[in-house]
């Protein structure tokens, strides 16, 4: 872990703890991108470990769908008009908080990613190289996509 994100580990503690009190459950969306060759979009944030679906909290009033898109286009910076279909919904319990979220599936687009205060890095990923500290949910899902796994209902 860097000394940046070592500095700003109590502030996402002290964030998580208080989302918890004020709100023990959120709502998050994501997008299980794939492009015409077969690619993984992948999104490297800056305050967490590892590789992930881009993605995000979902706002009050927002329908899931339209939290994945904003939060696709705002994270990779993915231009393409393609629908998003429902792969699954998952439940995840992280410091006293229950996260629901509804994981989108998108193929075809491209990107123009810049980094920015939220995300490091952007780019896509074939399926048999995927960085070494992609994160484990985004391994699970692509196995159940593949078929090599049942469907969980947990991220």
């Amino acid at each position: 872990m860097t000394l940046k994100r070592l500095a700003v580990l109590p502030l996402r503690i002290g964030v998580t703890w208080c989302r918890a009190l004020a709100s023990p459950v959120t709502a998050g969306a994501s997008v299980l991108c794939l492009n015409d060759r077969g690619q993984l979009l992948l999104v490297r944030p800056r305050f967490a470990t590892g590789w992930m679906f881009p993605g995000g909290a979902v706002g009050r009033r927002e329908p899931f769908v339209h939290a994945a898109r904003r939060e696709l286009i705002e994270e990779s910076g993915h231009s393409g008009a393609g629908e998003l279909t429902l792969f699954g919904m998952y439940v995840r319990r992280s410091a006293g908080v229950t996260n629901h979220i509804a994981l989108f599936q998108l193929e075809g687009g491209e990107i123009r990613f810049r980094p920015g205060f939220e995300i490091a890095d952007a780019g896509w990923f074939d399926l048999e190289a995927l960085p070494p500290d992609t994160q484990p949910a985004v391994r699970r899902r692509l196995a159940e996509l593949a078929g090599k796994v049942p469907r969980s209902h947990y991220w």
